[in-house]
């Protein structure tokens, strides 16, 4: 977390390597194929008006400080044939270690 430096994800890549969604810039994550650990809470669910309607996003959360860090489409954390993403906001990570 860049606020609290707790440690929310590990990755078996560079955060880098992973592709920027082209409606916010957040990172998307594969998490079937990038994701080791997670360590996020639950947060808010919001409606976001989009160009093309709206999109409904499931907040992650980091547990220590709280601030939004992740969101998916769907709820909960785990990687299932409806959604295998985990979409990371702009700044929200930093030292992202890797395994």
């Amino acid at each position: 977390c860049s606020v609290c430096g707790e440690e929310v994800f590990i990755l078996n890549s560079p955060i880098e390597d992973c592709p920027n969604r082209k409606t916010d810039q957040s990172r998307v994550i594969n998490m079937e194929k990038h994701l080791n650990l997670l360590n996020l809470r639950p947060g808010t669910a919001k409606l976001i008006k989009r160009e093309k309607g709206a999109e409904k996003q499931y907040n992650a959360n980091c547990p220590s400080c709280d601030i939004q860090i992740a969101y998916r489409p769907v709820e909960g954390f785990s990687a299932t044939p409806k959604c295998k993403f985990i979409y990371v906001r702009n700044n929200t990570v930093k030292n992202v270690r890797e395994k």
